[in-house]
């Protein structure tokens, strides 16, 4: 837990911060063209993680069968999630966070905020945006790696 904690949110964290010191100097570009190229990579991830839910629910093989009774200590609502459920929660949860991001990118592109907000606050909204796209970006190489180790390392199950 304490890994994927500094995997999905420290490390993105740390290289926004490095970026968004280039951002403020003026180093980095961040204009429209970079916003219309996340928002279709970030549509492409979002199509992904749809696909791995669906095949995710659809196997029923005796590795999904051993992940729905094999539990992972955390209790939601008074019962004990299994790996399988914590799995399906985790790309739910790209799921929802790329879509978001998504919205907010349009909005974003759509409007000029420079005409709204002072430039400093523009630049912690770029900042805040860098972060979501990283965490993403971390959140889907973490969900590609449980998916193949769920489905491809038999001695991930053996013995628990």
């Amino acid at each position: 837990m304490k890994n994927n904690v500094i995997f999905d949110f420290i490390i993105p964290f740390v290289v926004t911060f490095i970026l968004s010191i280039l951002l403020n100097n003026n180093l980095l570009r961040f204009d429209n063209d970079f916003v219309i190229n996340t928002i279709t990579v970030l549509g492409i991830l979002a199509g992904f993680s749809v696909t791995a839910i669906t095949i995710l629910t659809t196997t029923n093989n005796e590795t999904t069968i051993k992940l729905k009774e094999k539990k992972t200590g955390i209790i939601v609502d008074g019962l004990e999630v299994s790996f399988f459920r914590k799995l399906y929660i985790l790309i739910s949860y790209s799921i929802l966070i790329c879509l978001i991001t998504i919205i907010l990118n349009t909005i974003g592109y759509l409007i000029h905020w420079r005409y709204f907000f002072n430039s400093n606050t523009v630049l912690i909204l770029k900042a805040m945006d860098i972060f979501l796209i990283l965490h993403i970006f971390f959140v889907n190489i973490r969900n590609i790696t449980s998916l193949y180790f769920l489905y491809f390392d038999e001695t991930n199950l053996k013995g628990n």
